[in-house]
């Protein structure tokens, strides 16, 4: 029986209702607060672009940088020259402009489509509310807003990502090219979700998707000219180096071993593509590709894990009760489990422990799959 056009239309009720009264009390208790900390890493490079300097000539960053009365962090912008060149009309902006227009601009955009996932997968009630709460109490929500970082925008991306992907829509590329923005995020994710909607007869997303980055990869090439280079030469060298406190594995094993970073990334994500193989065999693997990215990224912080929203509404569309009681044990991770843990972190000076709610919601997507037990993807509608 076709669903009449009210409760085809209820989930989205229920998952708006949830996100406004979240914010509601996240207002009321004072949890918001737009310092935007993180923000800068972002814009200056943009506005340094824009105001005529080669932000990956390490002689002209500083300078940059100096002018600007900013300390300088990065040898170089941190960010890729495909990166820079999406976000170089950015830079036409002033840093309070940046602000509203980045972190508000990305809730709403982060609401907006995954309410139109949650339509799309007709999601459960339950699933409806978790997402709305999670996108706005999350302690993944409460610092991308308060640091300015790209939770929202990456969460908003990933979910048209996956709405491309289920109905072989062309336009689901631009929600790849901004994953593909932070590319150490989604390793897994990204290729992942290819090769299931290859599988699934999108191909029309998937050709989209190649060369929209493709373009944009090359756009970005030319921009920076020798530039892109001199960003190779200096950046990965530099986070590898310098970041102790990663919410990943490989963060964690570093933390407590002072192990190589990138080493223990790369091994991590060789070990996690084999497991999602020996999935595959047996259920749908996507949401757990999508999870599981997140804890094996090679750099991650916990503002990251806001992306966890879409593999958890995949899981929570599942057929059988049972997987739908594992995808909602991963909600509670993401949401109680994360504010502790950030707790912890706060008190440690190192958020490394923060992995454990990504790991939790991979377990969690993964036992919801097996329950499903669907095997592949659903062919595109």
């Amino acid at each position: 029986m076709t669903p009449s056009p009210s409760a085809r239309w209820r989930p989205v009720a229920v998952f708006l209702a949830a996100a406004a009264a979240a914010f509601a009390l996240g207002a009321a208790l004072g949890v918001y607060h737009l310092h935007a900390n993180d923000l800068w890493s972002i814009w200056s490079g943009p506005r340094a672009l824009a105001l005529g300097h080669d932000v990956y000539d390490p002689a002209a960053w500083d300078a940059a940088l100096r002018a600007a009365g900013a300390k300088r962090e990065s040898p170089v912008y941190v960010y890729p020259p495909w990166t820079l060149a999406v976000l170089a009309p950015f830079g036409l902006l002033t840093f309070d402009a940046m602000r509203v227009v980045w972190t508000v601009g990305g809730a709403l955009a982060a609401v907006a489509a995954v309410g139109a996932l949650v339509h799309r997968l007709r999601a459960p009630a339950a699933a409806a509310a978790a997402a709305g709460i999670a996108l706005a109490l999350s302690a993944p929500a409460i610092t991308a807003y308060f640091n300015g970082q790209w939770g929202f925008a990456l969460t908003a991306a990933l979910a048209v990502a996956v709405l491309g992907a289920r109905s072989n829509a062309p336009a689901g590329a631009a929600g790849t090219l901004v994953l593909f923005l932070k590319p150490q995020l989604v390793a897994l994710a990204a290729p992942g979700l290819l090769v299931h909607a290859w599988r699934a007869g999108s191909r029309r997303f998937v050709v989209a998707s190649v060369a929209t980055v493709a373009i944009v990869v090359l756009a970005g090439a030319v921009l920076s000219g020798p530039g892109s280079v001199e960003w190779l030469r200096q950046v990965p060298p530099f986070i590898a180096r310098n970041e102790l406190s990663d919410a990943t594995i490989a963060g964690l094993l570093r933390a407590d071993t002072a192990a190589e970073t990138t080493a223990i990334g790369a091994i991590a994500l060789l070990l996690g593509a084999v497991a999602l193989y020996l999935l595959a065999r047996r259920a749908e693997w996507l949401p757990t590709c999508l999870a599981a990215s997140v804890a094996l990224a090679p750099h991650a912080r916990s503002y990251d894990q806001l992306v966890l929203v879409v593999p958890l509404l995949l899981a929570g569309a599942s057929r059988t009760a049972r997987a739908r009681s594992f995808a909602l044990a991963g909600w509670a991770a993401l949401v109680a489990g994360s504010l502790l843990l950030y707790a912890v972190a706060l008190a440690r000076g190192d958020e490394s422990w923060s992995v454990v709610t990504p790991l939790a919601c991979t377990a969690a997507v993964a036992a919801a799959a097996l329950a499903d037990g669907r095997r592949g993807p659903p062919r595109t509608a």
